[in-house]
Parts: C-alpha cells; sequence; structure tokens
C-alpha cells in the first residue's frame, strides 16, 4: 500500500461517522497484542488547550532527553502530523505499511464498522509501541468517557478546561460535558485540571474523592503569575520557577504551560529525570503552529484556530496586545455545528473588513448558513467567498502593510491558509474533522 492509498483508504471511514463507545477499539487494541499497556501515558482531555497542553508536555520531556511520543488531533496539513515522537512525524512509508497491516485484522476479525478515530488511535499506540516511545502524550478525541483514547490506564490525567462543546454528543450544561470529561479519571491515577467552574470542580473533586486518585487544581495547588507579555512565574507545592519564557503567544497559555509543568513535576516524583532546565527549556521553545501564529509581517498576518465561544473570546484578548496596526481584516471559516453567530459578535466589533469562506471540509458552514448570522455587502466591506484562497487574497487587497489580517474560526481554515502562505501548496492530505 502506498501512502496515498492508505490516506484514500483512513478518509474513507468517515462513512461511519463519529461512534462514541469503546468496543470496537478495545477489540481492535487486543488483536494487535494490547500495545497501549505498555506505554506510559499521560491523557489529556478539555474543551480548550488540550493540544497546547500536550505540545508543552512532548517539549518538556524532549528536552529532558525522553522519546516522547505525541497523540493529537486534527492534524494541520498533513495527516502524519497526528502520531509523533519528539520532533519526527510518523514516517509516511511507516503510516501506509501499518494502515495495510491494520486494514487486514479489521476485515480478518469482520470489524467492519471501524470508525477514522478508532483506527488511527490504535495505529498510533502501536507504532509508539515499535519505537518505544516514552512518555507517550495523548490528546482525547471528543469528551472523555466514551473517548477511543480512554483505553488506556495512564500515569497521568490532565484536564483542561470546561465550556460548552459537542453538546450533540456531550450534553447541554456544563455539569453534562464534565461529566464526560471526567470520564479519563482512574483509580489511583493523579488528576490535574485549571477548570473555573465551580460545578466543573465539585464534580471532579467528588470523583477523585470516589477513585482515590489525588487532584492537583491551577489555583489551589499551583499558581501561575503573569508579569509581562511571554513572562510568568510558576508556585507548586514542591517547586517555584521565576521568570519563565513562554513560546507561545497569548495569556492563555501561560495556564496551559502551568498543566504542563506541574504534569511534569508529578511525573519527575514518579521516575522521571525532568530537571529545572527542562522544564524552563521545554516551555519556552515548545512548538504548536496555528495558536495565535504570526505567518508573515507586512501585512501582518495572524492564524489562530479558536472554534468556540471560549476560544474566540481568548484570542479577542489577545488581539488586544497588538495596537499598533491601524485596520483589522478578520478572514473567517467554521463548522456549520459551532455557534458561528457567537464567533461574528465576539472577534469583529472592531473589524474594517469581514471576510467569510468556506474551508475544504464537508462539515463547513455555507453561505446559506452564514448568511443567517450576517448581510454580505461590498459596501459594508462583509464580503463572502467559496474559498480560502479567495478569501485570502480579497484581505490582500484591502490591507496596507500596517495593516493586521486574523485567520480565525476552525484549525480546518488555518491549516489550508498556512500551508498556502508559508510553502506555496495545497494540503497534501486533506482535511478530516477527528
Amino acid at each position: 500500500m502506498l501512502y496515498k492509498q492508505a490516506i484514500d483508504y483512513l478518509f474513507s471511514l468517515q462513512k461511519f461517522g463519529i461512534k462514541l463507545g469503546l468496543a470496537n477499539i478495545t477489540q481492535l487494541l487486543s488483536l494487535l497484542g494490547n500495545p497501549h499497556r505498555s506505554l506510559n501515558c499521560i491523557h489529556v482531555a478539555g474543551t480548550n488547550g488540550k493540544g497546547s497542553t500536550c505540545a508543552f508536555l512532548q517539549s518538556i520531556f524532549k528536552h529532558a532527553g525522553y522519546a516522547a511520543g505525541l497523540y493529537t488531533s486534527p492534524h494541520l496539513i498533513d495527516f502524519t502530523e497526528r502520531i509523533r515522537i519528539n520532533d519526527s512525524c510518523i514516517p509516511r512509508n511507516v503510516t501506509a505499511e501499518l494502515t495495510a497491516e491494520i486494514k487486514k485484522i479489521c476485515e480478518n476479525n469482520a470489524l467492519h464498522t471501524v470508525t477514522f478515530f478508532e483506527f488511527t488511535t490504535a495505529m498510533a499506540f502501536y507504532y509508539f509501541k515499535l519505537r518505544h516511545a516514552d512518555p507517550v502524550i495523548v490528546e482525547t478525541g471528543m469528551g472523555g468517557r466514551y473517548d477511543a483514547t480512554n483505553s488506556i490506564t495512564p500515569r497521568l490525567s490532565i484536564i483542561t478546561s470546561i465550556s460548552m462543546e459537542h453538546e450533540k454528543y456531550l450534553g447541554n450544561s456544563i455539569e453534562a460535558i464534565a461529566r464526560e470529561k471526567a470520564g479519563i479519571i482512574k483509580p489511583g491515577i493523579p488528576l490535574v485540571c485549571a477548570v473555573s467552574s465551580s460545578a466543573a470542580k465539585k464534580l471532579f473533586t467528588r470523583r477523585c474523592s470516589n477513585a482515590g486518585s489525588p487532584l492537583l487544581m491551577k489555583g489551589r495547588d499551583f499558581k501561575v503569575v503573569h508579569h509581562a507579555r511571554g513572562i510568568f512565574s510558576f508556585t507548586g507545592l514542591h517547586t517555584s520557577l521565576k521568570k519563565m519564557h513562554c513560546g507561545l503567544s497569548g495569556d492563555h497559555q501561560l495556564s496551559n504551560a502551568a498543566l504542563a509543568i506541574e504534569g511534569s513535576l508529578i511525573m519527575r516524583s514518579r521516575g522521571y529525570r525532568v530537571d529545572d532546565s527542562a522544564l524552563r527549556s521545554g516551555i519556552e521553545h515548545v512548538h504548536w503552529p496555528g495558536r495565535l501564529e504570526q505567518l508573515r509581517t507586512s501585512p501582518a498576518v495572524i492564524a489562530d484556530g479558536a472554534h468556540n465561544p471560549e476560544g474566540w473570546r481568548m484570542l479577542k484578548k489577545a488581539l488586544a496586545g497588538y495596537p499598533k496596526y491601524k485596520k483589522r481584516i478578520f478572514i473567517l471559516g467554521a463548522m456549520a455545528d459551532k455557534a458561528i453567530d457567537s464567533m461574528l459578535k465576539i472577534l469583529t466589533t472592531d473589524a474594517y473588513a469581514i471576510i467569510v469562506c468556506r474551508p475544504k471540509i464537508d462539515r463547513a458552514a455555507g453561505r446559506e448558513t452564514i448568511e443567517k448570522f450576517i448581510s454580505f455587502s461590498d459596501r459594508k466591506r462583509v464580503f463572502w467567498f467559496e474559498n480560502s484562497v479567495q478569501a485570502y487574497n480579497k484581505a490582500l487587497s484591502l490591507s496596507k502593510k500596517n495593516d493586521l489580517i486574523i485567520i480565525a474560526g476552525s484549525l480546518f481554515l488555518v491549516g489550508e491558509l498556512r500551508e498556502m502562505i508559508m510553502h506555496k501548496t495545497p494540503c497534501a492530505s486533506g482535511r478530516i474533522a477527528l
């Protein structure tokens, strides 16, 4: 099987949609020899910030000398980004080989409805075992309790934040969503969290108490103090780190960095050699594209994958730190199931122009959906384009060297335009939601 054939097959599994539950993944992992049971995992869930927290963690362990595995979703440009060891993505030829091997196992054992995310989760665990990755940082796809990644028993669990998301699958209240995230709590396994909701805090406290799992909460057991842009101090129960430099932009990243530091300290107490210099270097030199990332300077172009109201509010707050630009021009694109009205209200109050487009993915909102919330008018500089390249070219035509173009609304849109702006090429392996 060639890489292109592997990608075509994997993306064909979209026909099975999203199926929350552990039956398929449990059976598939068993047929693969249960590779996940030999991995030392850190399991990360949350509404926002889980990807960045995972990136901070992997960066810390890489700087500590470990071959740290990382499994995240979605990818920005190429499928192989989802499965990494330190700075290296899973090779394309290995992706093809493992896809062929796991496909044959599924066919020989009547596993005919394995979803894309179940298949790739099994592939990731299998690959990490083959390459002796340690530790392995695992980001949930959706929720926690019935997410395919919840087949692991980790060394540490982390929950970053709780806000409204995926209500169709996770519930219509913060408490309901928190219950789904709490599904990653395992007996005796520490939980580190940074949630602000009192209902979520009470729920996690009760669950951890019942499971005999140590609970460490940001603001109570460890704290972060913001000093200046990108500079902060961390204080935990046994360690203090002054004047840390955060490698990701935005004050909200300091909370994610603190979660990663506290999580690393817990792993240190469990035998991992993570000294303070690795903590500092890992936080400062983290690489996590598409999150308040500046893609060019004149005009300035910033891309951020914020895709829900909490994320859009954090993006708006972060943009307040960019006052020197004369005009703000937004390029927006979102999935049809997102709170598009909220996105427009939160982000565009000070916009010179609003350009909305449709990312290349079936779930993306089209013009009819967007027009329920905003009227397109050339005179008012509110535009619609069927694709992101046209939208970007329009933004350039409206901007001058001292202006700011913001790309937001979806990681899928960010991935498309990031590849086009930085490498002048289209996305290599397409877009997929999970």
